[in-house]
């Protein structure tokens, strides 16, 4: 924990969505008013690709991914500045189909050889189908579905059910939505393209 907890600190400034509870402890003491006043200049999450470039997903984030309550908790006491509400708020909006995405991909990853060719075929299709509705190569994800894969016990036999799969699906997607994907360079490059042409033409919902 205490590896998992440096690397933390040293990369990842105020990501509180994804942290288990020994780390929010810590995070919503004095320490971590303490810590959100040195870093609140920063963009959140500036340094996370860095970690990511080291062998994919590194282990501390393991303990990271955990639930969307938290957030929900944190924001009602005041833990968060209007900076850093701000850029979860954007950052769930924008990345809710990316995330179940690469849950469906991870479901598809663990359906191979452990469920049932009609639970493949569906996890494929909705996959493909989402990947289309947004128009996200599925390249950009798949170092998110394979630490999904990891962390998810879908090659449990109790567990080969249709819609006992798609229903965790559904369910691990509301924890996910925030999964950092605008820190990849394919997205970002993505963004600035779209703000390049966004400042040639006017807003379509106006000010």
């Amino acid at each position: 924990m205490a590896e998992a907890e440096r690397v933390l600190f040293k990369f990842i400034p105020i990501p509180l969505l994804w942290l288990d509870q020994s780390l929010r402890v810590r995070l919503v003491s004095a320490e971590y008013r303490a810590f959100s006043a040195s870093v609140k200049k920063k963009v959140i999450g500036v340094h996370i690709k860095e970690v990511l470039q080291i062998n994919g997903l590194p282990e501390a984030l393991s303990d990271m991914i955990r639930s969307a309550r938290t957030y929900r908790r944190l924001k009602l006491e005041g833990c968060f500045s209007k900076t850093h509400q701000k850029a979860m708020n954007i950052t769930a909006g924008v990345h809710r189909r990316e995330g179940k995405i690469a849950v469906i991909l991870a479901l598809e990853e663990s359906a191979k050889g452990d469920v049932n060719q009609r639970v493949h075929q569906i996890i494929h299709e909705r996959a493909s189908a989402l990947s289309h509705e947004i128009n996200t190569p599925l390249s950009i994800i798949s170092s998110y579905a394979q630490y999904l894969l990891s962390q998810m016990p879908t090659k449990n036999s109790q567990r080969n059910d249709v819609q006992i799969i798609l229903s965790e699906t559904r369910n691990i997607t509301k924890m996910v939505v925030n999964i950092p994907l605008f820190l990849t360079k394919e997205y970002k490059e993505r963004e600035e393209s779209h703000a390049e042409k966004g400042s040639e033409s006017p807003c379509p919902r106006g000010g």
